[in-house]
């Protein structure tokens, strides 16, 4: 499934960034990552559109990080600002598949897609996870390159 061959050409974007700990990409370097890869595609980000956590809160759930649940409820805006969400990878969501599966199917249900830019070639990331096409493999690969 060719990730530009689905897409509108313009699109309205949010990104989400986050940082456990020391090892992972600057909240900084993913934001860059993901406006560049916006760019490239003509794609439109606001400034308040940008969220990130930093820190490792293991108490909170994955969609209880206030970055995450700030998006969310934008996300869920009655206006629908936003088309898509990028992340740089979809680990972003949390260290098990469960999470990012959550946050994809959360996202899902108010008809915005996200992407992961890096890792995987740039796909909606539902489709690397739950499609039919999903490589278990290379899914792990990538939660594991990413911590």
């Amino acid at each position: 499934m060719s990730f530009e061959a689905n897409s509108p050409a313009t699109q309205n974007c949010a990104i989400y960034a986050r940082r456990r700990n020391v090892r992972e990409a600057s909240l900084e370097s993913q934001v860059q990552v993901c406006q560049n890869f916006a760019k490239e595609h003509g794609w439109a980000v606001a400034d308040d559109h940008i969220f990130c956590d930093k820190g490792r809160k293991s108490h909170l759930r994955s969609l209880e990080h206030p970055g995450l649940k700030a998006l969310l409820e934008l996300a869920r805006a009655e206006d629908h600002p936003i088309d898509a969400v990028l992340v740089d990878v979809g680990c972003r969501f949390g260290r098990k598949l469960s999470d990012m599966a959550g946050a994809v199917r959360a996202f899902s249900d108010s008809d915005v897609d996200v992407t992961a830019v890096i890792g995987l070639p740039p796909v909606p990331v539902s489709v690397a996870i739950t499609g039919p096409e999903a490589d278990w493999r290379s899914i792990a690969k990538l939660i594991r390159n990413a911590r």
